[in-house]
């Protein structure tokens, strides 16, 4: 059996209330919604900025190598 690491981005940096009834926007609804993809086997939780900002470095930098 192959091993994997779950993760859960609690607050997707993408995500908006618009666009799911979901997202978590209380510090309490936050910290719900960690503890239970904790429970669920999620080892890594992350707001999704980070994620967001290297995609978009990423992005950037290698538009500007090819040009």
């Amino acid at each position: 059996m192959d091993k994997i690491i779950l993760t859960a981005a609690i607050t997707n940096a993408a995500a908006v209330p618009t666009l799911t009834p979901y997202l978590p926007l209380t510090p309490k609804e936050i910290d719900d919604s960690a503890v239970e993809a904790a429970q669920a086997g999620a080892a890594v939780l992350s707001n999704g900025e980070l994620l967001w900002i290297v995609r978009k470095f990423l992005t950037i930098f290698l538009f500007l190598i090819y040009i």
